[in-house]
Order: C-alpha cells, then sequence, then structure tokens
C-alpha cells in the first residue's frame, strides 16, 4: 500500500497535506530497543580522550543541557511517565532506547554496553576507537598545513563525523533531533522530534569554536559558514523526515509530526528559493511535482525523493563557499539561538 500526499499550494507557500491510513513499511520500521543513532557503543573510547587536548570545548560542553542530561534526565517525571506507558521497568540509563540519544554508552571490563555519561564528543564526532590516533597532533610540534589537512582526511576516513561535513553532520544531529522512533512517540508519548537548525544549535551554548577564531576564542561563525548551514539543515531536515515518514507503520502523532517537519522543511526550501538563486534546492523542491497544485506520491517515492535530496545536498556543500548567499542573511540573522555560548 502507499502513502498519499495531497499537496495544494496556498498564498505565502502553505500546504495541506493528506495521508491514507494503515501504510508503511512494517519491516522498516525502528522498534522500540533498536539503536536507530547506529553508534558501536564498543567503540566507544575514555569520555574524556578528546579534552586531553580540547580543553576548552570540553569544559563548554560540560556546560550544556547535553552533557547535562546524565545528572538531571533520568530524574524528570515525564522520562518515568514515557517508561511506564512503554512497559519498561527499568530507568533511562538501562534502556538502550533512552541512552540511544540521551547519554554516551561504553562496553565495560565485563563486555556489556552501559551508558557512562552524557552527550558527548563521541555522541556527535562518532566512536572513536578507530580515528583518535589518526586524528590527534600529539608529538606534531610545528606541522605543516599539509600534514594537518592530510591528518583530518585520515581522521574522516575512518569514521570521524567532522565539522567540516555539514552534511554528516547535520544528518548525525537529526538522527536524535527526529526522535525515529515511532513507538517511542506514540505509545510512549515521548516528543516527536525538536525544531533545529544548524545555526541555532550550533551558535548557542553548544557553541565550541576555539580552533577556527582568532585567539581560541568560542566566536560566532563565520556568516558564509552559518549561510551553508542554514540551507544544508533544510536540505537535509526534508531528506530525514521523508525517510521517517516513509517507516511509519500507523496513523497518530508520529506520522502528524514528520509531516509537519517535511511541510516546514519543504517552506523553509520555498523561501530560500525567493531570496537566492541555489539550483540544487530548485531541484529538489522538483522532487514533489506539483500539478494542478496537487501531487500524489507513492511509498516508493518518498524513499526515491530522499535520496535526490542527499544527493543534491552534497552536491551543494561540495560546489558552494557560501560567499554568495548573502541574501539570506536577514533570514539567518532572525534566528534564536538555543542557550547562550559559553564563552
Amino acid at each position: 500500500m502507499g502513502i498519499a500526499f495531497i499537496v495544494g499550494i496556498f498564498p505565502l507557500i502553505m500546504m495541506t497535506i493528506a495521508i491514507q491510513d494503515g501504510v508503511g513499511n512494517p519491516d522498516r520500521t525502528p522498534r522500540i530497543t533498536e539503536n536507530v543513532t547506529n553508534t558501536n557503543w564498543r567503540k566507544i573510547v575514555n569520555i574524556n580522550s578528546c579534552g586531553q587536548c580540547h580543553i576548552q570545548e570540553q569544559k563548554t560542553l560540560e556546560l550544556t543541557r547535553h552533557w547535562m542530561t546524565w545528572d538531571d534526565r533520568y530524574k524528570s517525571p515525564k522520562a518515568k511517565r514515557i517508561l511506564k506507558n512503554l512497559d519498561l521497568t527499568m530507568g533511562m540509563r538501562f534502556n538502550n532506547v533512552c541512552y540511544n540519544c540521551h547519554f554516551t554508552a561504553a562496553e565495560t571490563t565485563y563486555h556489556e554496553i552501559k551508558p557512562m555519561a552524557g552527550i558527548s564528543c563521541q555522541t556527535c564526532h562518532g566512536a572513536a576507537e578507530d580515528w583518535i590516533h589518526v586524528h590527534h597532533n600529539l608529538g606534531l610540534d610545528n606541522e605543516t598545513n599539509e600534514s594537518k589537512i592530510d591528518r583530518m582526511l585520515k581522521s574522516e576516513k575512518a569514521g570521524m563525523v567532522r565539522p567540516a561535513n555539514l552534511y554528516k553532520m547535520i544528518s548525525k544531529c537529526l538522527t536524535c533531533h527526529t526522535t525515529p522512533n515511532e513507538e517511542l512517540v506514540n505509545t510512549g508519548g515521548h516528543t516527536a522530534g525538536s525544531d533545529f537548525n544548524m545555526v541555532a544549535w550550533t551558535q548557542g551554548e553548544v557553541r565550541h569554536n576555539f580552533i577556527n577564531t582568532p585567539g581560541h576564542k568560542n566566536r560566532k561563525s563565520a556568516q558564509p559558514r552559518l549561510r551553508m548551514m542554514y540551507v544544508m539543515s533544510a536540505m537535509v531536515d526534508l531528506e530525514k523526515s521523508m525517510l521517517a515518514l516513509g517507516k511509519a507503520r500507523d496513523a497518530g502523532r508520529y506520522r502528524d509530526a514528520m509531516t509537519k517537519r517535511i511541510l516546514k522543511a519543504y517552506n523553509d526550501l520555498k523561501l530560500i528559493d525567493s531570496k537566492v538563486d541555489i539550483q540544487e534546492v530548485k531541484n529538489i523542491i522538483d522532487v514533489v511535482p506539483l500539478r494542478d497544485n496537487a501531487l500524489v506520491i507513492g511509498f516508493n517515492d518518498l524513499a526515491g525523493a530522499a535520496k535526490v535530496i542527499a544527493r543534491e545536498a552534497k552536491a551543494f556543500e561540495k560546489r558552494s563557499s557560501g560567499t554568495e548567499l548573502a541574501p539570506l542573511d536577514p533570514l539567518i540573522n532572525k534566528l534564536e539561538v538555543v542557550g547562550d555560548p559559553n564563552d
């Protein structure tokens, strides 16, 4: 059976999407115990390893709500209510449905996987066992720029999710910020994702931009990079939301939320397209071709459209530096950052 969208065009690019009931692919739906982040917890190294070199970044991280989930999230009435709704008798720290996103887990000496800290460096940049010894520059005094570039590329090839790769970085964020677990939302009552834009999150309390700013100050990212974040966020959010909706089995809060995410990302891209000429944005918008102000897309088309969006997003990131996107600055400057940056 298919998932049907009926898309209508209204002033200000507003759309209405109606979805048929009883659709989706049960074999592809994340189950309540599935590791939706695909993190290899057995390759998590010591939680403080990154902080040996990135001292300022580690201190900043420990002031964020991401890190503090270890101390307070499991105590909240909401968390306890969700666990009860799902008939999970153990606490958040003992259920991988929770620690997949709210904590950093690692392998113990007894070969068990247990949470060790809140959301940490490796939660976002990937389990470090295969890349940390390539990434660090300990003992490399007076390293050349060529050597540094080679080291960064090798660490990325070994599995590190580097900030320089916006597509991978935003995808990693949205792994949790879309709450990709239908049962967790519909049955557990968990929030169906959070409003996400890379600019708002990385320029707030999460900001740890010491290396790339003069004097190693935690300064705001350069405007061209913020423009790239802004556009890429809409692209990747649309891709991941379409994939999530394609996996939904039942009518309910999860499907409704993913539909709204698609609407928002689509409208964000339409707004971007009205301000600046980006061929990849046009190509993504055209993934949902409109005829007589209405369109029906089947399930397979959702997955296919997501592949096109991913391809176009990567192509845009590869060719653009953000310098030509200045007309987007008024939109970017209106964004409210999440939390105050820690200097």
